[in-house]
């Protein structure tokens, strides 16, 4: 596998030059991202690279004085020139250092990049050092450390406790580090727009860049859309203040760079013999404080604790939304949820806070479905895409928008209810006599001379009111009477359907698949 490294004093550039291509799928390994010519020559004096890309105007070291020295010094690579610049002056002495191309950052293209890089003059074999291996290997016990420590629903996969010392790389590399640390977990705002995988990418290769530069931090790797890293530090002054420091200097890059906001929740500074799973669970925690109060950094405190509902509570607050569910008074009780439920949240956790919002959309839609049964199956279908958004809120979300959710929701589900009950009142008259005299012979013309309409005119207007032909209409109120009828009475098929308004028990079988989609059969299986 050949190695790159990416050496630009703009961040925007190492992430970009990082993400966009699937280094490793195409057969190259990163062996690094600088900021600078000095750093990048400290680092190819341990393990040059096969191949360097490179900007030209650096801070302390800048591309051309880099070049220079790795020419000096006869170390074998190929150096492509990447820059914003056009002057001549640098393409000339780039050329007389025995640089192979010269890429404008702005017209770069990752395929062409690609082509230019497959094809250069490579005068060894790949690359397959023990630098190589040690960083898989380390790379390999980073994933092992993730998957150890994870937790679903707040439970710990692996119920083991897992420590640093059977992590022999990380154990030596962080142990030379200092002798305690936290554990840091990060995790992008969520928004409207879903995150592109492309943006997540881009995320996680600044935040590796970031913490490589800020002395204290060390990158673990993604599980999911969580970013973990830890904060090493060796004794006791200034230890908190350096931690709230560089974890607040994380966030602000993040944002400075990429525009994405993030949260970060970050464990007690502990001992390196503390169990990391304990300490990965309380930076977890920790995160779940950005669900209330927003981006930020949130770090293990006695007055960001989160606990579960009691018994008592859940009882207390189902009281409380009664009244407001009774009288189906959602825009009270969206004040309600804004003004006082926000107050006393604030110390839940977000999963039981949520589980709160579903009890109250919950209510009203039970309640709905009791006051009016009628516009409740009408609206039924309506109603149930409201529930699945209903369903998949998570903690990745702020509270504000959960309840504004739920409230939209709620709303929504009472208008749809009230759309239907919005008829001319001659369209009400026809579905009353329809639903108490549904067993007799109706005919369109007959109900159509009720309301002193023409037949024509009459199907023409119903439909345009309802939705439903006058038909179609009939058949529901007689299938649903036909179900309730084989709920409660132990009554045959002609019984009930000639109760209903079927003479025929085989037309009526033929009505009853129509209007619900199972056969007469498989519905009575069913049934037993």
């Amino acid at each position: 596998m050949r190695t790159v490294m990416i050496v630009d004093d703009e961040a925007l550039v190492r992430v970009g030059l990082q993400s966009i291509i699937d280094w490793n799928a195409k057969g190259y390994q990163l062996l690094g991202a600088y900021k600078n010519g000095q750093e990048a020559l400290e680092a190819i004096r341990i393990q040059a690279p096969d191949i360097l890309l490179t900007d030209i105007r650096m801070p302390e070291m800048d591309g051309l004085e880099l070049i220079s020295e790795i020419r000096s010094s006869n170390i074998e690579m190929n150096i492509l020139i990447l820059s914003s610049y056009e002057e001549f002056e640098y393409l000339r002495k780039s050329i007389q250092l025995g640089v192979q191309d010269y890429i404008q950052k702005l017209r770069m293209d990752p395929d062409e990049l690609l082509n230019i890089l497959d094809n250069l003059p490579y005068t060894k074999q790949p690359r397959n050092s023990g630098f190589e291996s040690e960083h898989l290997s380390e790379m390999n016990e980073k994933q092992e450390l993730l998957a150890s420590t994870r937790q679903i629903s707040g439970i710990q996969v692996n119920k083991d406790l897992v420590y640093l010392g059977r992590y022999l790389l990380l154990s030596e590399k962080w142990k030379s580090s200092g002798d305690r640390l936290a554990w840091i977990v990060m995790m992008p705002v969520q928004r409207e727009r879903p995150y592109l995988e492309s943006e997540l990418k881009a995320l996680s290769v600044l935040i590796t860049d970031i913490m490589g530069r800020l002395n204290g931090l060390q990158f673990i790797g993604i599980d999911g859309l969580e970013l973990h890293g830890v904060f090493i530090t060796e004794g006791q002054d200034m230890r908190d203040q350096q931690y709230r420091q560089l974890t607040s200097e994380l966030k602000e890059s993040v944002r400075h760079n990429l525009n994405i906001e993030i949260i970060i929740g970050g464990s007690q500074i502990s001992l390196l013999t503390t169990s990391l799973s304990k300490l990965r669970k309380e930076a977890e925690l920790m995160l779940l404080q950005g669900f209330y109060h927003g981006p930020g950094v949130y770090v293990e405190d006695k007055a960001y604790e989160l606990r579960e509902l009691t018994e008592e509570e859940w009882m207390l607050y189902r009281k409380a939304v009664q009244p407001f569910v009774i009288n189906l008074d959602v825009e009270g009780l969206c004040q309600w949820m804004g003004k006082h439920l926000t107050s006393q949240i604030m110390q839940i956790l977000p999963q039981d806070a949520i589980r709160l919002c579903r009890i109250f959309y919950y209510a009203i839609v039970e309640q709905l479905q009791f006051r009016y049964p009628e516009y409740y199956h009408k609206a039924e279908e309506q109603l149930s895409s409201f529930t699945v958004e209903m369903e998949v809120l998570d903690f990745r979300l702020s509270w504000q928008d959960v309840v504004a959710v739920t409230q939209k929701l709620m709303m929504a589900c009472l208008s749809a209810i009230h759309k239907l009950q919005d008829r001319s009142p001659w369209v009400e008259e026809t579905i009353n006599y329809m639903n108490i005299h549904y067993g007799e012979s109706l005919r369109l013309d007959d109900m159509a001379e009720k309301v002193h309409f023409s037949g024509s005119y009459f199907s023409q207007k119903f439909y345009q009111e309802t939705g439903q032909h006058f038909s179609d209409y009939l058949a529901q109120i007689r299938i649903r009477k036909a179900i309730e009828l084989y709920k409660q009475k132990d009554l045959g098929t002609e019984e009930i359907a000639a109760q209903v308004g079927y003479p025929n028990a085989n037309y009526f079988t033929k009505v009853f698949k129509k209007v619900t989609g199972k056969t007469l059969s498989e519905y009575l299986e069913r049934k037993r």
